[in-house]
């Protein structure tokens, strides 16, 4: 039988609060990486890691609620759908959901005093969820066999172009594939996105948001933008969301002094191929106008736009040796 156990604990908004407990009679809880963003103090992280394993230790030795599905549940391909996004006993879940609506849209999910069982029901699939600081559904990740790709395909038909990804824009969902054929698996990582040009736009700095950001009062951004999180005594960073270009959240770094934001990057990821590089270039360009390129005093390539009373100047800083892409455009007063 397999079964979904979501940790209910304080966790950072890039630590994953979900557990699987997989198939057999004597499960292991494994914790999935985290990817921090800001991440806290490794002594307060271990304490807190250390005392979620503990739990989770207890939780997994107990004897496992019957699953009517069968030791091998439903077969994949018949819970699917036609389009990309949350299956089986998530199908219901839609994007930006909380903690609690999320529980409320799975009636077979039962409590157990900070964790949470849900049977999944479906044969070889795991599944982790994350929540954010704001306790809203950041990411759904199914484990499952190196096999599954070709249903996915025919389910859903090919991913984007040159890419691994699906996108269903009615709904908002994103699916991005990641295959290990060493351990024979695949993590299918279920996100709700953005389009990148959705998230620009025609505002005062550049972005979709028709209020100014640079020059603003730091606690007033803050009042604004919940997931807010000082990154240091004169930087602030703001995780957007994820998008049509990257799995990743878009990353708004503001630099300031005596609290009033007096710079602004956005750091725009790519996944790495090639076609999703030009992609972003391009909404860039349809919001903000032909882009001007240019060399920077020290010789590197840019590309400026002049918005308003706003400076833009976008460079790729794609870093094959370190694994990093993105595009990093600063804004600044003209």
């Amino acid at each position: 039988m397999l079964l979904l156990l979501l940790a209910a604990c304080d966790a950072h908004p890039s630590r994953l609060d979900a557990i699987v407990v997989t198939h057999g009679p004597d499960p292991t809880p494994r914790p999935r990486g985290a990817r921090p963003i800001g991440e806290p103090r490794a002594e307060k992280r271990d304490e807190r890691d250390r005392d979620l394993d503990r739990r989770l230790r207890e939780v997994a030795s107990r004897d496992m609620p019957d699953d009517d599905t069968g030791s091998g549940g439903v077969p994949l391909a018949s819970v699917l759908g036609s389009t990309p996004g949350p299956f089986g006993p998530l199908a219901a879940i839609k994007p930006g959901m909380t903690r609690t609506e999320l529980l409320a849209a799975l009636p077979t999910a039962q409590r157990d005093g900070e964790l949470i069982w849900l049977p999944t029901g479906i044969d070889g699939i795991a599944v982790e969820l994350s929540f954010n600081r704001t306790e809203r559904l950041a990411e759904i990740v199914y484990h499952v066999p190196l096999a599954a790709r070709p249903l996915l395909v025919g389910a859903w038909g090919p991913p984007a172009h040159e890419t691994n990804v699906w996108f269903d824009p009615t709904r908002g969902w994103r699916a991005r594939l990641g295959e290990d054929p060493v351990n024979g698996k695949i993590e299918l990582a279920i996100a709700a996105y953005r389009p990148f040009a959705d998230v620009i736009g025609r505002g005062p700095d550049g972005l979709a948001d028709p209020a100014p950001i640079l020059g603003a009062k730091v606690a007033d951004v803050a009042r604004r933008f919940p997931l807010l999180d000082e990154a240091g005594p004169e930087d602030a960073e703001l995780l957007l969301s994820a998008t049509d270009v990257c799995a990743e959240p878009t990353r708004l770094v503001a630099r300031t002094a005596d609290g009033v934001v007096t710079g602004l990057e956005l750091h725009q990821c790519y996944d790495g191929w090639d076609v999703q590089r030009r992609a972003a270039l391009a909404a860039m360009e349809q919001r903000w106008g032909r882009a001007t390129p240019t060399r920077t005093a020290d010789d590197r390539l840019v590309f400026a736009w002049t918005l308003g009373t706003r400076r833009l100047e976008a460079e790729d800083t794609h870093d094959a040796h370190a694994g990093t892409a993105a595009w990093k455009v600063a804004i600044k007063p003209r």
